[in-house]
Protein backbone atom coordinates (compact mmCIF):
# COMPACT_ATOMS: atom_id res chain seq x y z
CA UNK A 1 0.00 0.00 0.00
CA UNK A 2 1.31 3.53 -0.98
CA UNK A 3 2.12 5.77 2.21
CA UNK A 4 0.67 8.87 1.72
CA UNK A 5 2.70 11.07 3.73
CA UNK A 6 5.76 10.16 2.32
CA UNK A 7 4.19 10.66 -0.97
CA UNK A 8 3.40 14.78 0.02
CA UNK A 9 6.93 14.77 1.63
CA UNK A 10 8.14 13.75 -2.36
CA UNK A 11 6.07 15.94 -4.13
CA UNK A 12 6.37 18.82 -1.25
CA UNK A 13 10.35 18.12 -2.18
CA UNK A 14 9.87 18.38 -5.58
CA UNK A 15 7.89 21.66 -5.61
CA UNK A 16 10.73 23.08 -3.25
CA UNK A 17 13.45 22.16 -5.95
CA UNK A 18 11.64 23.90 -9.10
CA UNK A 19 10.56 27.45 -6.88
CA UNK A 20 14.47 26.92 -5.71
CA UNK A 21 15.75 26.41 -9.54
CA UNK A 22 13.46 29.46 -10.55
CA UNK A 23 14.16 31.24 -7.85
CA UNK A 24 18.48 30.80 -8.77
CA UNK A 25 17.33 32.23 -12.19
CA UNK A 26 16.05 35.57 -10.87
CA UNK A 27 12.23 34.47 -10.40
CA UNK A 28 10.73 35.62 -8.12
CA UNK A 29 6.75 34.60 -8.10
CA UNK A 30 5.71 31.18 -9.79
CA UNK A 31 2.46 30.54 -11.53
CA UNK A 32 0.61 27.95 -9.27
CA UNK A 33 -1.03 26.37 -12.14
CA UNK A 34 2.60 25.63 -13.66
CA UNK A 35 4.04 24.12 -10.96
CA UNK A 36 0.76 21.71 -10.83
CA UNK A 37 1.28 20.78 -14.15
CA UNK A 38 4.76 20.06 -13.84
CA UNK A 39 4.15 17.31 -11.03
CA UNK A 40 1.56 15.78 -13.25
CA UNK A 41 -1.70 17.15 -12.34
CA UNK A 42 -4.17 17.34 -15.32
CA UNK A 43 -4.01 20.25 -17.63
CA UNK A 44 -8.32 21.01 -16.53
CA UNK A 45 -7.43 20.92 -12.96
CA UNK A 46 -4.36 23.17 -13.08
CA UNK A 47 -5.98 25.79 -15.28
CA UNK A 48 -8.05 26.78 -12.66
CA UNK A 49 -4.95 27.68 -10.90
CA UNK A 50 -3.18 29.86 -13.55
CA UNK A 51 -4.00 32.57 -11.56
CA UNK A 52 -2.86 32.06 -8.67
CA UNK A 53 1.32 32.47 -7.54
CA UNK A 54 3.92 31.83 -4.99
CA UNK A 55 5.69 34.26 -3.80
CA UNK A 56 9.35 33.37 -3.17
CA UNK A 57 10.18 35.89 -0.83
CA UNK A 58 12.03 36.29 2.11
CA UNK A 59 9.84 33.43 3.85
CA UNK A 60 10.76 31.31 0.80
CA UNK A 61 14.54 32.23 1.47
CA UNK A 62 14.08 30.98 4.84
CA UNK A 63 13.42 27.41 3.37
CA UNK A 64 17.07 27.52 1.20
CA UNK A 65 20.27 26.20 2.58
CA UNK A 66 22.75 28.80 3.54
CA UNK A 67 25.07 27.17 1.59
CA UNK A 68 22.48 27.48 -1.65
CA UNK A 69 22.87 31.05 -1.23
CA UNK A 70 26.00 31.47 -0.49
CA UNK A 71 26.60 29.66 -3.95
CA UNK A 72 24.23 31.61 -5.39
CA UNK A 73 25.28 34.97 -4.11
CA UNK A 74 28.50 33.98 -5.56
CA UNK A 75 27.39 34.13 -8.68
CA UNK A 76 25.78 37.32 -8.29
CA UNK A 77 29.22 39.00 -7.37
CA UNK A 78 30.67 41.62 -9.56
CA UNK A 79 34.09 41.21 -9.43
CA UNK A 80 35.16 38.77 -11.86
CA UNK A 81 36.85 40.82 -14.35
CA UNK A 82 35.22 41.35 -17.66
CA UNK A 83 35.51 38.47 -20.55
CA UNK A 84 35.77 35.75 -17.92
CA UNK A 85 34.46 32.93 -19.00
CA UNK A 86 32.64 30.57 -16.83
CA UNK A 87 32.20 26.95 -16.86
Amino acid sequence: MLDTSTLEENIQDIIVDICKTLYFHGYREVPVGAIMRLIGVENTTATQHDQEYFRLDAEFEALLDADELAEYNDLLDDSMPPGTIMH
